[in-house]
């Protein structure tokens, strides 16, 4: 296996899988799998022995909740489902459709299962995942979650393979260069009231809450007022209530925002806004969270200065 490159190291498991998406081999070194906080083996095979996506099914379904992962559903009429292919929804081919997911599917398996079902036969599931025009707007999307919050895909947008990585993005809190082309959906409750992705402890994962006096709120409102009004220095931080990597850094920013305070420097603007349910201003990128931007007094023209790197406060 190591002369035919399969493995690079030993010892390393091996896993293939045949697949309508083709053969697929999977490796791991044993000491890096374990070494991890999340060096889980049967975790690992679960993952990576489910198709990238799958047909959702009574007997699918233990295997995909045993995942323990958000799952995206696309809903397809599979009424026309023959050896010849999958048939089509409302005209739409539903290889085409399963294929763009698959796209997406490929770089965020680790953290959503991807499926797709009958919608016509689930027409009550889809109404219940905030669906509500059921079968007859079919192809559909929705994300499925053990907290059951509806988080339904607008159906005006057509799904393609850059609308559902935007979809994606905006319910992980990331943000990615595609994720511009997704349509507002309807208003879903704010995701300050939804548990933490990590345990909520004072100095070490926060909110970025309680804020007043020392940091400004930015919005797509006020963006640019409080941003690219010139003669103000602005330190401003992208983050999303949701994102891991925010909440550990909420509290680095509360104590740079009330050092700033303290020094009182007229020119100087702390400020932070929340990624989760609005995109970033147009002109700005966020491959990662949570995202520093630096905008100088003087030069109110995107691409800003953005910091990255270990800092002290």
């Amino acid at each position: 296996l190591v002369d035919r490159r399969i493995v690079r190291n030993t010892p390393s498991i091996v896993l293939a899988r045949p697949s309508v998406e083709g053969s697929k081999r999977t490796t791991a070194l044993l000491p890096e799998l374990f070494g991890r906080e999340d060096g889980d083996l049967k975790k690992w095979i679960l993952v990576h022995g489910t198709p990238d996506v799958g047909e959702l099914t009574v007997h699918s379904f233990p295997r995909y909740e045993a995942l323990s992962l958000p799952m995206l559903i696309l809903f397809l009429d599979l009424s026309e489902r023959s050896e010849q292919g999958l048939g089509t929804t409302n005209g739409m081919d539903n290889v085409v459709l399963v294929e763009s997911m698959r796209q997406v599917a490929r770089d965020f398996r680790q953290r959503i299962a991807f499926v797709y079902c009958d919608g016509v036969a689930h027409s009550d599931r889809m109404r219940a995942l905030g669906l509500v025009d059921g079968a007859h707007r079919l192809p559909a999307l929705a994300f499925n979650t053990k907290d059951e919050r509806a988080l339904p895909y607008d159906l005006a947008t057509p799904i393609t393979e850059d609308s559902i990585r935007g979809f994606v993005a905006r319910f992980l809190g990331l943000r990615v260069a595609d994720a511009r082309q997704v349509s507002k959906s309807k208003p879903t409750p704010s995701r300050a009231s939804q548990p933490l992705p990590v345990k909520e402890r004072t100095g070490v994962a926060e909110r970025f809450t309680g804020l007043e006096g020392i940091a400004l709120t930015v919005t797509l409102a006020n963006f640019t007022q409080v941003a690219l009004t010139e003669g103000k220095d602005v330190l401003l931080v992208l983050h999303a209530t949701g994102n891991a990597e925010s909440a550990y850094f909420a509290p680095y920013f509360r104590r740079i925002a009330k050092r700033f305070t303290e020094l009182q420097l007229p020119s100087l603007v702390v400020a932070h806004m929340d990624v989760a349910d609005q995109p970033p201003p147009a002109g700005i990128e966020v491959p990662s969270l949570p995202q520093i931007l630096c905008i100088p007094a003087f030069h109110k023209s995107s691409p800003f200065p953005t910091f990255s790197g270990a800092a002290k406060v």
